[in-house]
């Protein structure tokens, strides 16, 4: 090994790599990718308008534009932390497509950030991922996707 090479790392017997990191993040598996990494995976964008349907359902979100290239969790409902300027905050944050809503068919990240009450459109939002907590479902009614997302952010609290 030449004098500026360094061995990689190892964990469990394999080594650390980034083919190995995207793995864990396309299965969803943001704890192991944190394991990996050092740090939680973290993703960084825009706040943008999206449909509404958490405004009308009373849970209001801040929808994430992201550069394509970057690396986005598996679909399915996340524990993070949100940064937005200098404050952090406990986020649940959904991806994927919101199956429950008839013929929407983009896929979205959506984060509903805890104790947070002001207009941050065209903001910077960085999220870093915790936990997953429950892959996306589609409920029989709007209510019960309400009370769904209200059991996920009790959970998102308190991690």
């Amino acid at each position: 090994m030449a004098a500026w090479e360094l061995a990689l790392l190892e964990l469990d017997g394999a080594p650390v790599t980034s083919t190995r990191i995207r793995a864990c993040l396309r299965q969803g598996q943001v704890e192991e990718a944190a394991r990996l990494l050092g740090r939680p995976y973290g993703l960084a964008g825009t706040v943008v308008s999206g449909r509404q349907a958490g405004r009308e359902m009373g849970i209001c979100t801040a929808n994430l534009s992201v550069a394509a290239d970057r690396m986005v969790p598996a679909d399915g409902v996340y524990a993070a932390f949100a940064r937005i300027g200098d404050g952090i905050h406990r986020a649940a944050v959904s991806i994927g497509v919101p199956v429950t809503f008839d013929g929407v068919t983009e896929s979205t990240i959506e984060a509903h950030i805890l104790d947070f009450d002001r207009d941050i459109y065209g903001e910077e939002l960085g999220l870093s991922f915790v936990e997953h907590l429950r892959p996306m479902i589609r409920f029989d009614s709007t209510e019960d996707l309400v009370a769904q997302i209200e059991r996920d952010i009790e959970r998102a609290s308190s991690i």
